[in-house]
């Protein structure tokens, strides 16, 4: 649920493959999942930045941890949300759902990254 973790990963996942390519490592995403995964990224990415607030924060509010204090309940037992993207007709055609969540879309990433690397 943190966005700005959310933010500085997708961010990550558009720039790995420029980072690599400076490394050696040339082979880019032919698989249409793979490609999606790393395209999600590069438009969550790109999208984001060009948001600005009028306000740091809204008078009256704070930030908080989550919904319940984290030193006394574990925030994942409550099934408490996540961070969804929803995808259009064809984004949905090749992952095969309506919707992945931000740490599906982490977790496919750093799958991509890690066979990669092992190679």
């Amino acid at each position: 649920m943190d966005t700005y973790a959310a933010f500085d990963f997708v961010v990550t996942g558009t720039h790995l493959h420029e980072w690599a390519l400076k490394h050696g490592i040339t082979r880019r995403p032919t698989a249409p999942l793979h490609q999606l995964v790393f395209a999600l990224c590069a438009l969550l990415g790109n999208g984001a930045k060009h948001f600005s607030m009028k306000q740091r924060r809204p008078a009256g509010h704070a930030m908080i941890a989550g919904p319940f204090d984290p030193d006394v309940f574990d925030p994942a037992v409550f099934g408490t949300g996540a961070l969804v993207v929803y995808l259009d007709a064809n984004e949905a055609a090749v992952y095969g759902a309506s919707s992945i969540t931000v740490v599906d879309l982490a977790a496919m990433v750093l799958g991509y990254w890690e066979e990669l690397l092992r190679r």
